[in-house]
């Protein structure tokens, strides 16, 4: 099994050869089977139907930035390059 993009997948399952949607959801149907708790299941399967109907939303990604680049001075402006 193989998901091989969104909504697109392969499958052999018992000699049955699958392609597309079905070997798709069944990937994911067995994905949910190897997560340990019916809580974490629930969620990735609410994330993974949201996902099917709404893009993601990079807005709501989160930038931190690094301890050396807070402390470091800002760059002064090149006279130069000023007109």
């Amino acid at each position: 099994m193989a998901t091989t993009g969104h909504l697109k997948g392969v499958a052999q399952v018992f000699g049955l050869r699958l392609t597309g949607l079905p070997a798709w959801l069944l990937w994911r149907a067995y994905y949910l089977t190897r997560m340990p708790t019916l809580g974490r299941k629930v969620r990735i399967w609410v994330e993974w139907t949201w996902s099917m109907f709404f893009a993601a939303d990079i807005t709501h990604l989160r930038f931190t930035r690094t301890s050396e680049v807070d402390s470091e001075p800002a760059p002064t402006p090149n006279p130069q390059l000023q007109s």
